[in-house]
């Protein structure tokens, strides 16, 4: 596979650092731009061989495939020239192209296209859900018990359907819905004006690739790749000290931009321990699994169906979907979670493509799966320094994003889609915690 161009990469300085940033993607990219021209010294190391996180593209795709974060969400205005989006408020300035997914959704039983109505029902009790743990996301803001979105949805169990939407929900976030907080769904969820279960009029997807697009932000910045983290010793008299498979690195201020996951195995550990406070607050965030499947072929084999999404229409928890003919070409994404990608991520890459291509030939025939010429995925849960997809918060645990945008003894300042209280999970929390950790710190620099 081809990820996108490697950016050229100034020199990190030499001696104790300003600031230190751990991670090269959104959040860690933002933080980098973010201290450019401040005149403070700072530089950026990588544990992976390549920048963007989980944010990057296969650009040998006919059109650019992301492996991870893929649309522009909460596109809502908010003043003259500006939205609720400010990364994609930046990438419009830029002249990146942007696509309203309005996409028609289409059912099949097997290789047979059913009529829009049948998904009518499915349609229905999808929003019927909505309702339901959005109403328990608000009680619990205002103080009441934060139920489990199974728990919260558990009203409707036994419905036709019900498999179906369970699954839909846990695809959302890659964990079961036992494993959701109904108050951290109701926070990511209350920027939206489209009722749950709608097509949306807020997101966009980028046919350029948004993997390209975050990808853009490293120019300049000083990085080092392959430079894996183990410990952070932060009780010293002046500042922190970062150790690292080339060695010891001081700093007077680290940002920590890492998935939640690095910290609770212990991948990366402080010295001393966390404070209970914010040990806890990690060990209240999980991390699922969710697979993304690219699949080019060498003719259309969707039929002459232009850009869509297509979905088997079973009562099954697996809840697969495809977005085909993307953006034209002979290519389609695969997308499922939870319990199901979980499953397949331990039997390995193999068994991920084979349920995959199975889909594509239970909906369009032996001759779409004889016809592939290209295939790619990155199971995230496997991924050593990202492992998952992304942040949930656990039932009564939402408030702990709070709790970790909190600078730790002004020298350590997390980042990351973990820590914002309603864009947990999105490149927005990610953009918008690193801008935030980097003002903090720049106030505590002497």
């Amino acid at each position: 596979m081809r990820q996108q161009e490697p950016p050229s990469f100034d020199p990190m300085p030499s001696g104790e650092l300003d600031v230190l940033i751990i991670g090269a993607g959104m959040a860690g990219l933002t933080a980098g731009q973010a201290l450019m021209g401040t005149g403070r010294t700072f530089g950026i190391i990588e544990a992976q061989n390549h920048i963007g996180g989980r944010a990057w593209c296969d650009n040998s795709f006919p059109v650019p495939f992301d492996h991870g974060a893929q649309w522009f969400v909460h596109v809502v205005p908010d003043g003259a020239g500006k939205t609720l989006n400010p990364l994609f408020d930046l990438a419009n300035k830029q002249g990146v192209q942007t696509v309203l997914d309005i996409l028609p959704r289409y059912v099949f039983d097997g290789t047979t296209r059913l009529p829009d109505k049948a998904f009518e029902a499915p349609a229905a009790l999808l929003v019927q859900s909505g309702a339901l743990f959005h109403s328990a996301g608000l009680k619990a803001s205002l103080g009441a018990q934060d139920l489990g979105v199974a728990d919260a949805i558990q009203p409707l169990s036994g419905q036709p359907w019900f498999k179906l939407i369970s699954g839909t929900l846990a695809n959302e976030r890659g964990v079961t819905l036992d494993k959701m907080s109904s108050e951290d769904v109701f926070k990511y969820d209350s920027h939206d004006t489209v009722p749950f279960g709608l097509p949306s009029t807020e997101s966009y997807l980028v046919p350029g690739g948004m993997g390209n697009f975050v990808g853009s932000f490293a120019h300049g910045l000083p990085i080092h790749l392959s430079t894996p983290v183990t410990n952070i010793k932060w009780d010293g008299p002046s500042g922190v000290e970062v150790q690292t498979n080339f060695g010891t690195i001081p700093a007077k201020t680290v940002i920590v931009t890492c998935s939640v996951m690095v910290i609770n195995d212990h991948i990366l550990t402080f010295t001393p321990e966390l404070p209970t406070e914010y040990a806890s607050a990690f060990a209240g965030l999980t991390m699922g699994s969710f697979c993304k499947v690219g699949f080019a072929f060498s003719y259309d084999v969707f039929h002459g169906l232009g850009m869509s999404y297509a979905l088997p229409l079973t009562d099954s928890t697996d809840a697969p979907s495809m977005l085909i003919s993307v953006f034209g070409a002979n290519q389609c994404s695969v997308f499922f979670g939870a319990e199901k990608a979980a499953e397949l991520e331990k039997l390995g890459d193999e068994a991920i493509y084979a349920y995959a291509e199975g889909l594509v030939i239970k909906l369009f025939g032996p001759d779409a799966g004889r016809s592939i010429v290209q295939r790619t995925v990155v199971p995230w849960k496997l991924q050593e320094y990202i492992r998952g997809a992304v942040s949930a918060a656990l039932p009564g645990h939402s408030g702990g994003r709070l709790t970790l945008a909190q600078p730790l003894n002004d020298r350590i300042f997390f980042a990351g889609e973990a820590v914002s209280e309603f864009n947990g999970g999105g490149l927005i929390g990610a953009y918008q915690s690193a801008r935030s950790a980097v003002a903090n710190a720049l106030k505590v620099i002497q």
